[in-house]
């Protein structure tokens, strides 16, 4: 089963959701990943998510970054979004950002797969469609994070 994660922080309140895909079958994580996967490869792959439907494309953020690497070393010892909005008040207070937003995956081997799984949840879609302008990717082992931002 693979899992998915979607959290949007919003005016100090956190929303958070556990979202199981027992419908889609897991895919065994690779000891390494394959070269097609990379942060830059889904960006590629969700910008054009973005096009197919309308949006604008979004460009990587340096700060986004730091939080997103931050965040991929985390998910590996603790799978969830537990405490994210407290630990992401040391980056909020550096960066003025009105809104951010965090889908987790992993196990996926292909950008593409990671698109249409976050794009078959309505929290993930929510992340992946509204209006943020700031994005950010981040991918270790099999752990896959993207955090969007609005300034």
């Amino acid at each position: 089963m693979i899992w998915l994660f979607a959290l949007f922080l919003a005016g100090g309140l956190v929303f958070h959701s556990f979202i199981p895909q027992p419908s889609t079958p897991m895919v065994a994580a690779s000891p390494t990943l394959k070269p097609s996967l990379t942060s830059q490869t889904i960006l590629i792959e969700f910008n054009q998510y973005r096009q197919h439907r309308g949006l604008p494309t979004l460009q990587e953020d340096e700060a986004l970054c730091e939080l997103a690497k931050v965040r991929v070393e985390e998910v590996q010892t603790d799978w969830s979004h537990n405490g994210f909005y407290q630990r992401s008040q040391p980056f909020l207070s550096r960066h003025p950002y009105q809104r951010l937003g965090e889908n987790l995956a992993r196990a996926f081997d292909d950008p593409a797969q990671v698109i249409r799984a976050w794009d078959r949840s309505p929290e993930h879609q929510e992340n992946l469609t509204y209006p943020y302008n700031r994005v950010c990717f981040a991918v270790s082992d099999d752990h896959i994070v993207q955090i969007l931002g609005q300034p």
